[in-house]
């Protein structure tokens, strides 16, 4: 009897044992229960976290795109802006160079009437003076009277001045014109008609048969003529 005690009791521990180690177990699956809904719970998570970060990296990549298009508009009106401001630099250089030309046009029209204005007084002036007949031609100073009768311009600023050319003479053959202005005679400047007839005095003096004028017309544009000294 007390061995049948003594069994039971010992079948008692052992269940008891046996019971605390299936409560230890249970609580263990609990415990990993608890665990993997919580790593399941993680894992949704991250993968909504994926998404977001997904998401988040395609509106960046949009946004970037936005400003990539942005900065070509930019660079494009710009260059637009460039091309638009060089054409009115252009446009302002040529408007400067209009009025540039209008005022050189002005200044040479006020100098017309000067000349124009004083063209009583020049003809008296040129009564005056008779001219001089040398190798064939008729000249008179360069003057106020001379310049408004002939129209002379004031980048003509020293010589003689031809009032006439006799007909069918050397200086006719050669197209020598009224109105023309001697600057020099064999390269020395004349500023008068006694140095136009001076120098041509020392040219026959020095045996020399010819001389080469410098002409001038009565806008400045010049010509060389040779002329026979005995020329009347």
């Amino acid at each position: 009897m007390k061995d049948l005690d003594k069994r039971s009791a010992t079948l008692d521990g052992r269940e008891l044992e046996a019971k605390g180690k299936e409560n230890m177990v249970s609580a263990r699956e609990s415990n990993i229960s608890l665990r993997e809904r919580a790593l399941t719970d993680r894992d949704k998570q991250l993968a909504a976290a994926g998404t977001d970060l997904k998401s988040r990296e395609d509106d960046l990549a949009s946004r970037e795109a936005r400003l990539s298009e942005a900065q070509k508009d930019l660079d494009r009106r710009s260059a637009n802006l460039t091309g638009r401001e060089l054409e009115a630099k252009a446009k302002e250089d040529m408007v400067s160079a209009r009025e540039s030309n209008i005022a050189l046009r002005e200044r040479s029209l006020a100098d017309r009437d000067k000349q124009t204005s004083a063209s009583g007084v020049a003809t008296a002036n040129l009564s005056s003076k008779p001219p001089r007949k040398i190798l064939g031609l008729s000249v008179v100073p360069l003057d106020q009277a001379s310049r408004s009768k002939f129209n002379i311009f004031n980048v003509v600023q020293t010589g003689v001045v031809i009032t006439e050319v006799e007909p069918n003479s050397e200086a006719a053959e050669r197209r020598v014109k009224a109105g023309e202005t001697i600057k020099s005679i064999n390269g020395q400047s004349v500023s008068s008609v006694d140095d136009l007839s001076d120098w041509v005095n020392i040219i026959k003096q020095n045996g020399q048969k010819t001389a080469t004028i410098l002409l001038l017309s009565n806008v400045g544009y010049s010509n060389f003529v040779t002329l026979t000294v005995d020329a009347k």
